[in-house]
Parts: structure tokens; C-alpha cells; sequence
């Protein structure tokens, strides 16, 4: 049986509950219960129950047997998996609407209270200095690239002289102006 992402997020429920929910001292409401676990709408989670009911893989227990309109409400108090070894597919993920809603309620939560004018100041000054010793890192290794640059253009600009020429050119000059000559 092809499985809706609903029906899926609620087995999934189930099977990380051993197979039931019963209502009580932790669960109190099963519909809300799921609702809240997974992410979903009450009605979601409703129909999702009642058409996993009519494939006969899920069985619902009521407080009252279901007997049309009996005149309030009829609780449900347990939903039990016929085979909790069975296999499933992967719970499919959030929908985006939902993570997004949630990292939002988050974000609210955490910025709930205004900070204090000297706790921003503060925060603002300790990011200052990081990012000023992040500044001087850098413009020290900029500097040692540059000096490295530098030293390779220079030792470009002194073309290597063919060694024929070189020499002739040793023998044309004194000892001391050669030694001269080779170190500049």
C-alpha cells in the first residue's frame, strides 16, 4: 500500500512508541499528542488514523463503542499498530512551511528580551578586537608575500648570464671585480 506523507509521519510515531499510544499520564490527548511529535494538523493526523484504520493497519479504541452520534464527545484513548515489525518506508521530511516556522519561534524565543546597552557595547567591543587581530594576521602574511614577491623579482630581473659569455666575462676582469660583480 502506497503510503501519504501524513500516514507515514504517524506510523513512524507509533513505532518509536513500541506500536501504541494510550492515553495517560504522558499522553493525555493521542490526536494532540501526534500532532505535536510530528509536526502535523489535528485534522491531518484525524484522517491519517481513519484511513490507516480502513487498511486495517492501525486499530483505534474509543472511549465509547462508535455508534453514530451518541451525544458528546466520544475520547479516543488508544491506537495500536497490527504489526509493529513491519516494514516502512522513510519518514519523509518536514515540509519547508514547518522547519521555517520553527526556526522562526526559535529565533523569537532567543530575541524575546531586549539586551542591555552595555551587554550590545560590550559584545560590539569583543567582536571589535577579534576582527582587529584577524586584520593584523593578514596584513602580516600580505607583507611576507610581498617580501617574497619582491625577492623572486629581483632574482628574475638578474638574467642568468650564458655560461660561454660568463666566461669570457671572467676572464676579462680582475678577480676582485669579478667577485663583485657576482654578488650584487
Amino acid at each position: 500500500m502506497p503510503y501519504t506523507p501524513s500516514q507515514l509521519r504517524v506510523l513512524h510515531c507509533l513505532r518509536r512508541h513500541g506500536g501504541k499510544l494510550l492515553v495517560g499520564k504522558t499522553v493525555k490527548h493521542i490526536y494532540s499528542y501526534i500532532e505535536e511529535e510530528m509536526h502535523m494538523q489535528n485534522s491531518s493526523v484525524r484522517t491519517a488514523l481513519r484511513e490507516l484504520e480502513a487498511a486495517s493497519i492501525v486499530i483505534r479504541t474509543f472511549k465509547r463503542p462508535v455508534t453514530g452520534f451518541a451525544g458528546g464527545p466520544n475520547t479516543l484513548i488508544r491506537v495500536e499498530m497490527v504489526d509493529p515489525k513491519m516494514p516502512l518506508p522513510p519518514c519523509p521530511p518536514l515540509p519547508l512551511a514547518v522547519v521555517i516556522a520553527r526556526e522562526n519561534a526559535e529565533l523569537a524565543e532567543r530575541t524575546a528580551h531586549e539586551p542591555e546597552r552595555d551587554d550590545v557595547i560590550e559584545a560590539l567591543l569583543v567582536r571589535n578586537e577579534e576582527l582587529q587581530g584577524q586584520i593584523e594576521k593578514l596584513q602580516s602574511v600580505v607583507e611576507k608575500l610581498n617580501d617574497e614577491l619582491e625577492s623572486l623579482r629581483k632574482k628574475e630581473s638578474r638574467k642568468k648570464v650564458p655560461e660561454h659569455l660568463t666566461q669570457r666575462l671572467q676572464d676579462a676582469l680582475t678577480p676582485e671585480k669579478w667577485e663583485e660583480l657576482r654578488h650584487e
